[in-house]
């Protein structure tokens, strides 16, 4: 009788598991069912709400690309600046010129191509950002040179091209004790630098400046004293408004989190490391 009522256990035992498992595939199906019901309508009722909304758009974009003159192409943009920053001195144009460059590197591979292939402008991007100092004219052109070197350097291809420019690093290092307390600048030179150590054979070339890194080392510890300062006086003041600390907060995390991991990636290389 014991053995009979253990078997009749263990029986009810699987048939409960099996009937589990075929109300829970039935309730699985019919939540995917809902889901599917629940995304077709709502594809419905978007496309019913933004429909006329997303026509005007094409036709505006279809009737600027209709009277789209040469001149705005974005390789005749890009010509033209790269002729202008060989040629021209004059601070107002040559904002102008790096914002097209800006533009175009941005949205065409190609143009990021003809600067480092067949115009050789890095060096006088370089050169550029050498010659800027404290001003705001200079800060907004030095925020577009950056951005310019960031995009060519989106390009595993054409890294190695600025990275030996002449004094590429020691420049970028430069602007980073110069400007560290300006967020932007110094978040976007940071990740100009981290896109050079994505390399290893680069990256053990910035582990032999021994100049640098040590000057990379000290200007993380006066981020990082900063970054104490800051935040005992916050703590004394009060919690700071959302509206107007939120985002330079998180320029300044991003910045911090960027240097670690590039001093990370130099202290880690070793001269085994192959390209």
């Amino acid at each position: 009788r014991m053995a009979y009522r253990e078997k009749s256990r263990v029986a009810l035992v699987i048939q409960s598991w099996f009937r589990g498992c075929i109300v829970r595939k039935r309730v699985a199906k019919f939540r995917n069912r809902i889901t599917r019901v629940q995304a077709l309508f709502r594809g419905y009722f978007l496309r019913r709400s933004t429909g006329a909304r997303i026509s005007e758009l094409r036709a505006r974009i279809l009737l600027a690309t209709s009277r789209a003159q040469e001149h705005m192409r974005l390789g005749n943009r890009t010509a033209s600046a790269l002729h202008v920053l060989v040629s021209c001195k004059q601070l107002s144009v040559v904002l102008h010129a790096v914002k097209d460059l800006d533009v175009s590197t941005r949205f065409s591979s190609v143009c990021c191509r003809r600067l480092v292939d067949e115009h050789r402008v890095i060096p006088v991007v370089l050169a550029l950002i050498r010659s800027c100092n404290r001003s705001q004219p200079h800060v907004e052109l030095l925020k577009h040179a950056l951005n310019v070197l960031c995009n060519v350097c989106v390009y595993e291809t054409l890294r190695s091209a600025v990275f030996g420019c002449a004094n590429s690093v020691d420049t970028l290092v430069e602007l980073l004790q110069i400007f560290r307390d300006k967020d932007e600048i110094f978040c976007k030179t940071l990740t100009v630098l981290d896109l050079f150590a994505r390399s290893r054979e680069r990256v053990w070339e910035m582990h032999q400046m021994k100049e640098q890194v040590s000057r990379l080392e000290s200007i993380r510890q006066i981020v990082a004293r900063k970054q104490s300062v800051e935040k005992k006086y916050s703590e004394k003041a009060g919690k700071p408004s959302a509206k107007s600390s939120g985002s330079k907060l998180s320029l300044a995390h991003q910045a911090s989190t960027l240097l670690d991991s590039v001093l990370a990636k130099i202290r880690k290389a070793t001269p085994t490391m192959d390209a």
